[in-house]
């Protein structure tokens, strides 16, 4: 058996974090090992639980997604780090990759899409889904 790819989610909106992890707990090969609502507590959870992928919010309260996956990147926490996002603006995208992140993803994104983009950044591809252009 494979292990499980270990996902900490962190959106400060309830109905969001249980649309993500209800999706993602749908895959056999995704688990759920964390979740936060704000960005401090999310820089807590993925110390904590050292996950492979955490799902963050660009937009939370205490600590911006951009700002906590700088933080990661700095403290040289093995985490890959899928930014979600209402922003379609490219500043945004570029301060994302900048930061340290490895996905991008619009929140209207399909399902798919973010099981999509979970693969792709877990294998090590960068993964950028928005309606602004598709890199991969």
């Amino acid at each position: 058996m494979t292990e499980k790819t270990r996902i900490v989610l962190a959106d400060d909106h309830p109905i969001v974090l249980t649309g993500l992890r209800n999706l993602i707990e749908s895959e056999p090969d995704f688990a759920v090992v964390g979740e936060a609502t704000s960005g401090p507590e999310s820089l807590r959870v993925i110390r904590d639980t050292r996950p492979d992928i955490a799902i963050v919010d660009i937009s939370m309260p205490g600590m911006s997604g951009i700002v906590l996956t700088r933080r990661l990147s700095e403290e040289a926490i093995d985490v890959k780090v899928l930014l979600l996002t209402l922003h379609e603006d490219r500043a945004y995208l570029r301060q994302a990759l900048d930061a340290g992140a490895r996905g991008y993803l619009l929140k209207n994104a399909m399902d798919l899409e973010l099981v999509d983009a979970i693969r792709a950044v877990h294998a090590g591809s960068t993964s950028t889904r928005c309606s602004i252009n598709v890199f991969t």
